[in-house]
């Protein structure tokens, strides 16, 4: 089964997933039996599987591969990141809305619906403490599981 997967999707939705990181095959490994598996049980009445995915199908696929690729590569615990949570639940809302018929597969446009950017996970730890003027801060120690 081909995969709907474009790999340079979900390296435009994380920076860090690199070709050093994680290949394109690794990607479309990931897309088939995570991400396209569970588009194809969600809209198995919409056309799924499709032979041509249509460019929301496609993002989706971005979105649900990036999830699981971060975790895999970058997580240190069991469990979800907050990127990966954010992404899966962009995916399952898209694919929520295409059920519901509040988007049709057939009238989208390659124009990205998804924002990349999650303002909450762009802003620095919770743990940062700032200490005289705006420009001078420290991080407090943290201690690691180990």
């Amino acid at each position: 089964m081909a995969t709907y997967l474009v790999p340079a999707m979900v390296r435009s939705l994380c920076h860090l997933l690199t070709s050093d990181i994680i290949t394109d095959e690794e990607l479309e490994t990931i897309a088939e039996q995570f991400a396209d598996t569970e588009i194809d049980a969600a809209l198995s009445g919409f056309g799924a599987p499709f032979s041509v995915p249509p460019p929301l199908v496609k993002q989706i696929s971005a979105l649900l591969t990036a999830a699981v690729a971060f975790d895999d590569r970058f997580c240190q615990t069991a469990d979800e990141s907050r990127f990966a949570s954010a992404k899966r639940s962009d995916a399952r809302k898209l694919l929520e809305k295409i059920r519901k018929g509040e988007l049709d597969l057939g009238t989208v446009a390659d124009d990205p619906l998804i924002d990349v950017s999650d303002s909450d996970l762009d802003r620095r730890p919770d743990t940062e403490v700032f200490v005289g003027s705006e420009l001078d801060w420290i991080r407090p120690t943290e201690a690691r599981e180990t």
